[in-house]
């Protein structure tokens, strides 16, 4: 399942002419994420290590970034605490308590990872930061501004 799903995220990345593929920082995962098995965390570390061997071998850089606030960041507006996020068991949501913006969490923290990785690009002295963020709708830029993807029929 691992294989097929780095491939799929190697693939994707190739068709819509990405550079980079960025995941969350997995240091530490077992802390963040104290219900999860041992096994949980050997599949993380072991998908990030399919990814890049696969990713390099195209091309691709593939980063891990801070992972920090980004469940609580509005990736529409900004606004950060830690109500955006209820703390309810189960809850999947992101609310967004300054703009109202609502969407599924996880999609809300990868966007937030993305924007997160183009920002210190940005900042750093190397240049050749990256110009956009992909995401399974369409693209996020370096403003934090989306365009929905055109579906082709």
């Amino acid at each position: 399942m691992l294989h097929t799903i780095s491939n799929e995220l190697v693939e994707e990345a190739l068709e819509n002419e990405c550079t980079h593929i960025v995941f969350e920082q997995l240091n530490g995962i077992r802390e963040r994420l104290p219900h999860a098995k041992a096994v949980h965390k050997w599949a993380f570390h072991r998908l990030y290590e399919y990814v890049t061997y696969k990713a390099e071998s195209d091309g691709l850089v593939v980063k891990q970034i801070n992972p920090a606030y980004t469940s609580q960041r509005c990736s529409k507006c900004g606004f950060t605490h830690e109500d955006n996020r209820p703390h309810t068991n189960g809850q999947d949501e992101f609310g967004c308590l300054k703009c109202g913006y609502d969407v599924h969490a996880d999609y809300n923290a990868a966007k937030n990872i993305g924007l997160k990785y183009l920002r210190d690009q940005q900042k750093s002295g190397r240049g050749g930061a990256p110009v956009g963020v992909r995401l399974n709708s369409g693209m996020m830029n370096v403003n934090g501004e989306y365009s929905p993807t055109v579906l082709h029929s």
